[in-house]
């Protein structure tokens, strides 16, 4: 009787299982590179690829994992409490308006350094 389920990793290790990443990058400069490189390393991030993978690498108990999601439901409503309060003492626009100054002023020196590069 075989175990075996479609999908599942064979048994003896095969490197034609294993899909690797493949970037290409095009351009003829150094700079064209190391701005690629760090686009794709944020977009890394923020698919949360590592985190996933350390996630599914290792086993945690179920009583861990409920200690774990009860923990970060406990934080996010820490955190949605607090933003309601900056909404009801105006604080929210505030920092709003500055993330949104902050964001057009670094716009303008990526603009800036653009046209000189």
């Amino acid at each position: 009787m075989s175990y075996k389920k479609e999908g599942c990793a064979p048994a003896a290790w095969d490197p034609n299982w294993v899909r690797p990443i493949e970037v290409v990058v095009e351009g003829p400069s150094r700079e064209d590179f190391e701005h690629a490189s760090r686009k794709f390393k944020v977009l890394f991030q923020r698919e949360r690829v590592v985190g996933q993978l350390k996630e599914k690498s290792s086993f945690e108990k179920p009583s861990a994992r409920k200690r774990r999601k009860k923990r970060e439901a406990i934080e996010r409503a820490f955190l949605d409490n607090l933003r309601q309060e900056m909404i009801k003492t105006g604080e929210w626009d505030k920092r709003q308006k500055q993330k949104a100054a902050r964001n057009i002023k670094k716009a303008e020196k990526n603009a800036t350094v653009d046209v000189n590069g």
